[in-house]
This record gives C-alpha cells, structure tokens and sequence, in this order.
C-alpha cells in the first residue's frame, strides 16, 4: 500500500491523459504486483485518481489516501464491499452491482460506472474504473485493481445547467398557462395544470395549492385545494417530508411610497416520502419563481375579475340611470303640468283676493252714483217743469208761479253742475279699475308680445288701489313712480302682470306689518325702471357674449327688512312666513320662475333690515340669441 500512497500523491486534471494512462496499465495482465503497482505510481502520478484493491476471495476492499480523501473514509471503516455498497445512493446501487457482475463475466471489456456515494461532506459523484485484474494459480480472478475519480465538481455543474434548462421551460410553460386565464375557471384549470407541471419536474408524489381562506373560521373553513399527485397509501403519509412556500400577492390598498406590502394568498407545497432526506436548492428556488408567478396570475386574474365586476355594476348603474331618468322626465312632465296648474290657480287665488276687494271698491262708486242719479232726475224734473212753464205760458201776461219761489235756481245750476262732475269722475275710475282688472284677467298667459311694462306697472297699482288707499287703521300708502323711457319688452303681459302683483303685495303686506308696531310711520312704495346698454348685468357679474339692452325695474319699499335666514329660502317653493291658511308660500317662487325660466331674466331680492326691502327685476328687450341662460328645476 506505501507503493499505492507515493502513486497517488500527485495528479493532473485532465480525464483525457487519466483515461489513456489506465488502459495503458489494464494492458499488462501477466505481470507480477510489484512490477504493476510500479507502473501505477508512474501512471497515476499527479492524476487526482485514487487507487483501490477489492479481493474476490474474502470481499475485502482496501484503498490509498487519495481515495480516502475522495470517499472520506479510512480503509478500516469500509473494510468489504458490503459496507460500501451501503454508502451508494439507493438510485446507483443497482447499476454498480450489475457493472461489476457484467465485468467479471467478461474481463475484457471495458469497466467504467458513474454513482452517487455517500461521504462525510455529503454526497459526491464518483467514477469508478477497473484498471486490471490479477489471477490466482489456477487463472480464476483474485484481485480487482481499479481508480476512484471524483466528478462532483462537473456533475453539479451539468445538473445546474440541465436544471437550468428544465426549469427555464417549466416556467415559459406556467407562465403561458397562466396568462391565458380570463375566469374563475380558467384558473382553477391553470392551477391544476400548474400543479401538474411542478410535480412531473421535483418527481414527488404530491403537490397542493392551497389558498388560504381568510374570512372563514378555522371550524368552518373550506378546503380550496389543488392537487396533483401520485397514488401512494396512506401509511407513507406519517412518513412524508414536505416543501412549502408562500404566495403572495400585492395589497390592494398599499401606499406607493412606501415599501411593497403582500397579504398571503396560499402556500404551494410539494410533498415526498422518506426517500428525500432533503430538498436541493435549485428545487426551493424553482418553486419560489413558480409561487412568485402563480401570485401574479391570481394578481392579475384579481384585478381582470374587479375590472368586470365593475363593468357590469357600471352597465347596471347606466341602466338604472336610464330608468331614473326616464322616471325624472315623467316626473318633470307631471311637475309642469302641476306648475301650470299652480301657476293657475295663483292666478285663480290673487284675483279672488282682488275680486272680493273690488267689489267692495266698485259698490262705494256705485252707490254714490246711484244715489246722484236720483237727485240729478228731481233736478231734471223740475227743469222740465220751468221750461214747460215758459214754453206754454205769453211773456206779456207772464205771471209768476208759486212754484217758482220755492226753488233755488242758482242751487240748482251749480250743484248739478258738481254732480255732473263727481258722476264722471266715480265713472273714470270705475272704468280704470274695471278696465285693469279685465286686462289682469284677460291676457293670454301663453303668448307672446310686445308690452308696455311701463304701462303694465301702472295697471298693477290701479288694480292694487284699494290695498294703497288710506283705511281707518293705518295712513294710505304713497306710491311713486319714476319711469324711464323704455322700449317695448317682448314678453308675455299676463305672466309678467302677475309677477309686478304679487311683488307689489309683499311690499304692502310688509308696510302694514310695520305700520302695526310704528303707527307715526309713513309708508311709501317706489316703482322706477330704466334701461341699460351694456354686455354686464347689473344684478351680478356675470359677462354676456353680446351687446344687448336689458330693461331694469325696481319695486322698493320702506318697511321692516327681511331677516338674512328668510331671504336665503324666500324663494323656495311652498315657503311662507305667514300663519297657516293666509298664504300659498308660491307668491315669489312662481315670480322667480316666471322672470328667470320663462322670460331668461334675473330676480333679485336687497333688503336690509330695518332699512326695507327691493325686488329687481332684470329682462332684456329681446327673447331671441340670450347670451345668458340659465336653467331653474321646476318645483
């Protein structure tokens, strides 16, 4: 054996010069040993091989130093080959048994066998070589002569690249199934062929995905499982050895800012019986890049499952809005048809109001002219009388009736005269009130024209006349009007009189509520209107595209004010201040509607408390190519 240790105590690298240097020496057969164990320690000079000595009679197995450190074992803790076949990997035993069986059966052929043995350090790739063998006396074979090479080194090297390579089309492949999942079920299926891939590549009996359920209880939780497996019983289960990894999936709500968060979605895991004692690196590895796609997968189906979901809530919601806006332009239909009727009977209302007023301003007249007529007829009588007299009677025998002493003549003359005056003055202003009511009532609310709002507004007082004039408990109200020259408006009259009414009705209604607790108060209503030439409104500051004339009228009063909270709801539709059953509450928002919707104008109300109250009213002289429209939601 000192032979075999200076033999071995260099080597080269290059397998080539080993392979040429060993069938050299298998060549020499009738040799003695000394004389071969000599050539070896030339041979294997330098070599890296080790040398080994395996006696067919008594199985003993005895090797150099170099093959010590090859094997990591001294000679005496592998004293035959039983004992090292022991340390061969499960997976090579039976290839080297039967490599060396076939070589004894046939010395010349040529042995070499590669296998996995079990050293110290773990395991190693060794090539096994025969180099000769001895024969006894009786030419049976004695003594088997061979080298110990190890290839650990190489192997891992073309195992990481094979592995590389299987890995590199393991994953193309599960990236390809997975990228074709559009649903729920594509994804089951891509998992379980997944699953598949991942089990055909580690060579294990099992693989799961298992997704973890988070909002179930443990009692209750189910098992949303993958698995591809082998059939195996249940006895091996005890005995498995088991890989898992996580798979992770970003979270949905993570600042991007900060570093990337992940919720755990599932484990993948690979389960082997006892035969694995250990998992390799690259199969970890490949496993984690499987987990980190298929977490990209669930990411990606996730987020094309949220993007449909909210494709279908959208066309539900457009569908919804739909009916809801059929529903709402039902609904405006049946809001404008119970405008005009609200707006109609406002109309009705207000001239009852001022039919019941009129009739007792038209009985006063009335009366008064009847009873003028019944003296105005004796006055007349009694002309008749004195011009029958004088008629039927010669001047030369013209004697004096009694009669004639008994009347006042010049009475007569002047007082009737009076009378005559007083009837047409009680006529005129019967006429003027008959001829502004009708004119209230009479207009076509619908239509279109031009209009004297000059003429209009005074129509309004006169109709209001009986609301103005002095009464026993309280002054009559002063009214003064500054009109300006101003054009025609186009507008409709009927709707416009109703707005200058009921604006004209809340300043006296707020002089008679401060004339109650100021009885020395000296009410006064001013009425002005005026014309401007400007493509700015004077109501806000609001530019027109245009050039336009806007035609604005004022309608003031000296009353109380209005409080800040009242103004801001003042023209809500149904709001009032007045007690329950003296007021519709409709007076100014059907005003406002009227001005703003129907003529495109503007209606504002100034007041500032204890100082009164001033309604403006802004309207162009034309209804065509409004540069400022605005639209109002009917009530």
């Amino acid at each position: 054996m000192q032979i075999q240790e200076q033999a071995t105590r260099h080597f080269v690298k290059r397998e080539a010069l080993q392979r040429g240097q060993v069938q050299l020496l298998s060549t020499i057969k009738d040799r003695d040993k000394e004389q071969l164990l000599t050539l070896l320690k030339i041979a294997l000079s330098n070599t890296g091989l080790g040398l080994w000595e395996w006696n067919l009679a008594s199985s003993q197995l005895d090797f150099d130093s170099c093959s010590e450190n090859i094997l990591g074992y001294k000679p005496n803790q592998i004293p035959d080959c039983q004992s090292f076949q022991q340390l061969v990997h499960p997976h090579d035993i039976s290839k080297l048994i039967q490599a060396r069986n076939d070589y004894l059966q046939n010395p010349a052929s040529i042995y070499e066998v590669e296998f996995r043995i079990l050293s110290h350090s773990g395991w190693k790739w060794i090539i096994e070589r025969v180099v000769t063998v001895l024969h006894d006396k009786s030419l049976r074979a004695s003594l088997v002569i061979g080298t110990y090479q190890d290839v650990t080194v190489q192997k891992s090297l073309e195992l990481t690249v094979r592995q590389q390579q299987v890995q590199k089309v393991l994953l193309e492949r599960i990236i390809k199934i997975l990228d074709r999942c559009s649903s729920s079920v594509d994804l089951d299926y891509a998992l379980q062929t997944v699953a598949e891939q991942v089990q055909k590549f580690l060579h294990t009996q099992q693989v799961v995905i298992h997704r973890i359920e988070t909002t179930a209880t443990i009692q209750t939780a189910p098992a949303h499982c993958i698995i591809a497996s082998n059939e195996f019983n249940s006895t091996s289960k005890s005995n498995q050895t088991s890989l898992a990894v996580p798979i992770l999936i970003s979270h949905p709500n993570q600042d991007d800012a900060l570093a990337p968060q992940h919720i755990l979605w599932g484990m993948l895991i690979a389960n082997d019986d006892t035969d694995k004692l250990t998992w390799e690196q690259s199969e970890i590895n490949t496993l984690k890049i499987i987990a980190r796609e298929i977490g990209k997968a669930i990411q990606k189906f996730q987020l094309l499952d949220t993007l449909q979901t909210l494709k279908n809530e959208r066309t539900l919601l457009e569908t919804q809005a739909n009916e809801r806006l059929e529903q709402i332009q039902l609904q405006s239909e049946e809001l404008a048809q119970i405008r005009k009727q609200l707006l109609k009977k406002e109309r009705i209302a207000t001239l009852g109001e001022l039919i019941d007023d009129l009739v007792k301003e038209i009985y006063d007249p009335v009366e008064f002219i009847f009873n003028a007529l019944n003296s105005a007829s004796q006055y007349a009588e009694d002309l008749i009388q004195l011009l029958e007299y004088y008629q039927y009677c010669q001047p030369t025998s013209f004697v004096a009736p009694p009669q004639l002493a008994c009347l006042d003549i010049n009475f007569i003359k002047t007082d009737f005269i009076k009378l005559l005056w007083s009837l047409r003055a009680s006529s005129e202003r019967l006429q003027q009130t008959v001829k502004a009511l009708y004119k209230f009532s009479h207009f076509n609310h619908a239509q279109s024209k031009k209009t004297d709002l000059n003429a209009a507004l005074d129509g309004a007082v006169t109709i209001l006349q009986h609301r103005l004039k002095q009464k026993p408990n309280r002054p009559g109200i002063e009214v003064v009007k500054q009109f300006g020259d101003i054009p025609l408006v186009e507008c409709i009259p009927g709707e416009l009189n109703q707005v200058f009414i009921s604006l004209l009705i809340n300043a006296i209604e707020a002089l008679e509520e401060r004339i109650k607790y100021d009885q020395s108060f000296i009410p006064k209503i001013c009425i002005s209107t005026k014309i401007i030439h400007s493509h700015l409104s004077l109501i806000n500051s609001e530019r027109a595209v245009s050039k336009q004339k806007k035609v604005l009228i004022y309608i003031s009063d000296n009353g109380k004010g209005i409080l800040p909270h009242i103004q801001r709801r003042m023209f809500e539709p149904f709001f009032t201040t007045k007690p329950i059953g003296t007021g519709t509450g409709l007076g100014l928002a059907i005003s406002k509607q009227i001005v703003e919707e129907n003529h495109r104008g503007k209606l504002r109300c100034n007041s500032q408390l204890g100082h009164g109250t001033e309604f403006v009213i802004e309207i162009c002289t034309k209804d065509k190519h409004h540069t400022d429209i605005r639209k109002h939601a009917s009530f």
